[in-house]
């Protein structure tokens, strides 16, 4: 017996030490171990106040009251004031809503099914010999958490209170505060009273005794389908399909967020990630939040993250705030990502300390989660962060997750494709296939043509790891949500899109653009074989790289054009003066240089970090190649040179603004001329600062209401759009900071004057001014690059390219590319194919008040059967979290319950569902576990109507049942020696786990590989776990600990040992064997 003296009795919460702490199952012990040792016989009493959990933690201790029953110590009370013969009085009633009596004896049937038989057996020979009563409070909610022990007298002498109810966690797990109280012999006097007239309130005919005993007899449990189908939400881990899908405010989810909602959380729980790319401005922010709110009710002890770009975290803490999850929730720029990651950071480095984020978080949320898909330093602390909450899931938003190519899908797949989740792809069916497919990917030397079947798999994973809801959908399918949106009956339509030819005159062509290519082949950019500090590199692709950058801003802009030259003329000059002088020279010396070129432009021009790199490099050389980088270096600064001279006298002066053979700008200023006499805003984009300074001056003095803004401009970006949206002015010009993270719905028209690398650029730029909120048909102007310069950039195919892919992968939001009319309608065609017939279906099922007469739709992929009839179920009982908390979260003992069963036409129809395997529904749906994964064996029916309470299952029905599950078995035992020779897979298994034995001298960690060592060759392992095993044992042994003091403290806190810790403590079960957990009877009342 435990002292509970001078103990916080908190169950062991560990904020004090062991001697200072206790749980509220050694108070009830302690005072149970004393009855007996001091034989209180006659005198011992006990009552209990408790919400209606007792159940769920009699078995706890129901050793000590075996105890009190084998030495006789309590016995039946002759007292006309205590209300009953029996010594234990319990009240219970609901702490949240109210229940009939019916529900909450389904409730104790319940908690009993989980007891073993000889748990079961104690707490019936109390019942049966009138040791324990029980009463209900029905109408009312009840909370007191009351305990009184009674040693001596008819008053108690010992009185406890607190949080703790009589449950499992209440007696044992959760952090809890339970304080003796101290009161005086009058104050125990009142508080028997108190209780006294709280048993005569209550309801006295709870037949627990016949609960029991049908528990005791029956090999199927019968429970009502109120609670048989909270059982299968809690067990299924369905939970989310509960949530009210309602904001603080009142404003409900919108009906497409709702099903969006849904099918993320069905997803996440799949796959433990998910992409949610619905189109831009349908709310994504709002399902993230839900979905968050979910997360955080069932797992209180864990937060959840947002990485979010800095300009729009200040609107995702506001939704959070309207679902009240703000407070739980961490939200961390986008930029702190861009910091050196921790492992890789030297001294003066800022760095991003990833073990701030270690086990805080059930769920991670990243927005605009395409800027993740390359190599990165964001990317890279983004991986650390997710690697460090080994158990939360990942819930990745982007309108656009493939940018140039489908590997940037696959990319942001591998966030969440990861040690301890890839057996969840297993499970799924998805991870052989997934692989396979990446792997083929990777083997393309390009990705411009894709084979028709590659597309096709990868479209596969595509519409199984990520949603995307358009406003063409939303138009056509959810009318009353975008009414509701615009607040009026609208209309949307893909943008007017116009191609902009132009050309230059034809002594650009034979002066310059001819002559790039010889001027490239002749210049040896010594500055850049240096400037790695990693030695001399003479780089084969260097001439590649600059031929681009300089066609890209030929594309862009004359301008741009001469600006690159001007400025690699002043920077080589610069680096030719340092590199001579045998010194960096620094920015406030520049204007001491005699050059040819003015000084301060030079340093403009120049980065001295770099050029400081670059002469530490040189220093380096011997005196042959110093001399031989200065005499290249010379040369490339006179042919730059006379480059310079051949533009200016081709093309005029810099400063003539604009260049007077300039028709690209001359055909933009006829676009703004006829767009604001019809009053249509203009916003024109650029890719580069110096085109947008060059259309900025050849414009605003013809155009009044023109403004720039790019980043080497102190502007604040939201007061600028702010203006313009206030109509302060009526053309923007700006590069792409205005692309994203701002919305522009005055604009009318967007122009494109140069085309970006990266296709999903166009969609950013024109999604500025659209809003599904005010839908209007924007126009958009795209420049097509002049063939001159196009015919070495072939930008404008490759573009092309790109789209078409995008398009036959992900789809658009919508049309920013002149397409031809049938590729267009095409394009919609598949949107409605892919998505109409499975939203149609969800808005019938859900509207339809009588679901068993629906006939079946095609089932939608995107939302699992399951999903849909739990649902169903969810709305005909008006079950809440409040029921599903209520009941066990595992079946221990199977439990059936019985329903009408679907209309004619549902059991006559093959159903396209994957679950539904038969093309004739069976009279009985069975949910299983095989090898520790539960599954549907036979399909659910549409129908959730009860059918009648009084029909069992017969011993011809439990025969069927029977048949099922061999079926089951001997299925799994197939897959299982299919999937790849289990004695070999367990026999190398155990040799990795001896290989990691060898790593270790911690007695307590040896063990756990010793568990995990006899379960392997017991065989009770699935594949999905022993493939979870090999992945976490080989990233423990991949590790180098030849530096490390203590290797065994390194490997204990990974996130791979605490896997390997749980693998240690469960399996298969008996081998794999399948067993039934759940059985729904369909059955007529005739």
């Amino acid at each position: 017996m435990r002292d509970i003296g001078n103990r916080v009795i908190d169950n062991n919460a560990g904020l004090l030490t062991d001697e200072k702490e206790g749980s509220v199952q050694d108070v009830f012990e302690h005072y149970l171990k004393k009855a007996i040792e001091e034989d209180r016989a006659n005198s011992f009493r006990m009552d209990i106040g408790t919400g209606f959990l007792f159940f769920s933690g009699f078995e706890t201790i129901s050793d000590t009251f075996q105890e009190l029953i084998e030495t006789d110590t309590i016995s039946q009370i002759e007292d006309p004031d205590w209300g009953t013969e029996a010594p234990i009085r319990v009240v219970m009633g609901p702490e949240t809503s109210n229940r009939t009596k019916s529900i909450l004896l389904s409730l104790v049937t319940d908690q009993v099914i989980e007891y073993d038989d000889e748990a079961i057996e104690v707490l019936r020979q109390l019942i049966k010999r009138d040791l324990v009563d029980f009463r209900v409070i029905t109408d009312r909610k009840f909370h007191p958490k009351l305990y009184s022990f009674y040693l001596r007298s008819d008053v108690p002498d010992d009185i406890w209170a607190g949080s703790a109810n009589f449950s499992k966690g209440g007696l044992q797990n959760n952090i809890e505060l339970s304080v003796q109280m101290q009161t005086g012999n009058q104050d125990r006097e009142l508080f028997r009273e108190w209780f006294d007239k709280l048993w005569e309130y209550g309801e006295e005919d709870l037949d627990v005794l016949e609960v029991l005993e049908n528990v005791q007899q029956s090999d199927y449990v019968y429970q009502p389908p109120s609670v048989f189908f909270a059982k299968l939400i809690r067990y299924l881990d369905r939970d989310y399909l509960l949530d009210s899908t309602t904001s603080t405010d009142g404003s409900p989810l919108l009906e497409y967020q709702n099903l969006t909602y849904n099918i993320v959380m069905e997803r996440l729980q799949r796959y433990g990630g998910y992409i949610l790319s619905n189109s831009v401005g349908t709310g994504k922010t709002y399902v993230a939040a839900q979905t968050a709110a979910t997360y955080q009710r069932r797992s209180p002890d864990k937060e959840i993250l947002v990485i979010a770009p800095s300009n729009v975290t200040e609107e995702w803490i506001e939704v959070f705030e309207e679902f009240n999850i703000d407070s739980e929730t961490e939200f961390l720029s986008m930029g702190m990502l861009q910091k050196q990651p921790l492992e890789e950071a030297t001294e003066g480095d800022r760095v991003f300390d990833y073990r701030e984020y270690t086990d805080r978080f059930s769920l991670i949320i990243v927005d605009e989660a395409h800027n993740y898909r390359n190599d990165s330093n964001r990317r890279n602390n983004l991986e650390d962060i997710i690697r460090q909450n080994n158990d939360s899931d990942v819930l990745l938003t982007s309108a656009t997750p493939i940018n140039i190519s489908p590997e940037d899908l696959f990319s942001l797949i591998d966030l969440f494709y990861r040690a301890g989740r890839v057996q969840q792809f297993e499970k799924a069916g998805l991870k052989s296939h997934y692989e396979s497919t990446r792997q083929e990917l990777k083997q393309l030397d390009n990705y411009d043509d894709l084979s028709n079947s590659l597309i096709q798999d990868i479209k596969k994973i595509e519409n199984e790891l990520s949603i995307k809801i358009t406003w063409r959908i939303i138009q056509e399918e959810f009318k009353e949500d975008l009414r509701e949106l615009a607040g009026d009956d609208v209309e949307y339509d893909d943008p007017e899109i116009t191609e902009e030819e132009y050309d230059y005159p034809s002594r650009y062509q034979s002066e310059v653009f001819e002559e790039i290519v010889p001027f490239l082949d002749q210049l040896n950019y010594e500055p850049s074989k240096l400037w790695d500090g990693q030695g001399y590199q003479d780089f084969d692709n260097l001439i590649f790289r600059h031929k681009w950058r300089l066609y890209k801003r030929l594309e862009s802009s004359l301008k741009a054009f001469h600006d690159s030259i001007d400025n690699l003329h002043k920077r080589f000059i610069l680096y030719y003066e340092s590199l001579k002088r045998d010194i960096a020279i620094e920015e406030n010396d520049v204007s001491s240089l005699s050059t040819s070129v003015d000084p301060q432009e030079a340093a403009n021009a120049t980065d001295f970090e770099r050029l400081e790199t670059v002469v530490g490099t040189y220093r380096t050389l011997d005196s042959d190649l110093q001399e031989k980088v200065l005499t290249n270096l010379k040369s490339d600064i006179d042919l730059i040179g006379q480059m310079l001279d051949r533009i200016r006298s081709s093309f005029g002066q810099s400063s003539t603004v604009p260049y007077p053979g300039d028709r690209k700008v001359t055909r933009l200023r006829s676009i703004i001329e006829d767009e604001l006499t019809k009053d249509k805003p203009v916003v024109i984009f650029s890719q580069y600062s110096d085109t947008v300074e060059y259309l900025y001056q050849s414009l605003s003095s013809e155009f009044g209401g023109v403004r720039r803004i790019h980043g080497g401009l102190s502007k604040d970006k939201e007061e600028f759009v702010s203006a313009f949206n206030r109509g302060e002015f009526d053309v923007i010009i700006t590069t792409d900071m205005l692309a994203e993270g701002v919305n522009i719905p005055r604009a009318d028209v967007i122009v494109n004057f140069d085309l970006p690398y990266n296709p999903i650029t166009l969609i950013q730029r024109t999604g500025r001014a659209l809003r599904i909120t005010n839908p209007k048909k924007v126009e958009v102007h795209n420049f097509r690059p002049a063939d001159s310069i196009d015919r070495e950039l072939e930008l404008y195919e490759k573009l092309d390219a790109r789209l078409d892919t995008i398009l036959d992968i992900v789809g658009l939001d919508f049309i920013v590319w002149l397409m031809d009319e049938k590729k267009v309608e095409q394009l919609h065609e598949d949107e409605r194919e892919e998505y109409v017939e499975s939203l149609a279906d969800y808005n019938e099922t859900i509207a339809t008040s009588d679901p068993s007469e629906i006939a079946p739709e095609q089932t939608p992929p995107e939302e699992t059967r399951t999903d849909r009839i739990l649902r169903r179920a969810i709305d005909t009982y008006n079950l809440t979290s409040d029921d599903v908390t209520a009941v066990s979260p595992s079946i221990r003992r199977p439990i059936y319950t019985v329903l009408k069963p679907s209309g004619r036409q549902e059991q006559n129809t093959a159903d396209s569902d994957a679950e539904v395997r038969e093309s004739v529904l069976s009279d009985f749906a069975i949910l299983g576990e095989t090898g520790g994964a539960p599954s549907i064996w036979t399909p659910l029916h549409r129908s959730v109507k009860a059918g009648p309470s009084d029909e069992e299952l017969t011993e011809s029905d439990m025969g069927t049942i029977e048949e099922i599950r061999e079926e089951r078995q001997e299925q799994y035992n197939r897959e299982r020696v299919t999937a790849g020779q289990l004695g070999r897979a367990a026999s190398q298994l155990v040799g990795q786990v001896e290989d990691a034995m060898d790593l270790i001298s911690d007695e307590e960690m040896m063990e756990t590989l010793s568990a995990v060592r006899g379960r392997l060759e017991a065989d009770t392992y699935t594949v999905p776990q022993r493939n979870s095993l090999a992945d976490n044992l080989t990233s423990i042994q991949e590790e180098d600990y030849s530096w490390m003091a203590n290797p065994d403290n390194e490997i204990r806190n990974s996130p791979e040992w605490q896997t390997i810790i749980q693998m240690s403590e469960k399996g298969a079960g008996k081998s794999g064997e399948s067993e039934v957990k759940a059985v729904i009877k369909y059955q007529n009342n005739d």
